[in-house]
């Protein structure tokens, strides 16, 4: 029996591209595996000799490690009459 194989590609064709998909997705998760915590001074120094005189250039966004929107004690939008106060 065949699962899903898209139009214009042939079975053998699919499983070869989900294959090179799953382990570039696996080189993308181990290039940032382990990855040593940066402390803020350091990414400072590193920042300021990278972008020189420009403010607020270089900036990186956090990524978090829980959902917040599935985590119980977070509050936003939840009346607190739901928390038995």
């Amino acid at each position: 029996q065949m699962g899903y194989v898209p139009d214009g590609l042939t079975p053998a064709e699919y499983e070869r591209l989900k294959k090179k998909e799953a382990a570039d997705s696996a080189a993308n998760k181990k290039k940032f595996l382990n990855k040593p915590f940066e402390r803020l001074d350091e990414w400072l120094i590193a920042r300021e000799k990278k972008f020189p005189n420009k403010p607020g250039a270089g900036h990186r966004f956090v990524k978090l490690k829980y959902d917040m929107e599935k985590e119980e004690n977070f509050t936003r939008n939840k009346p607190r009459a739901a928390d038995g106060l």
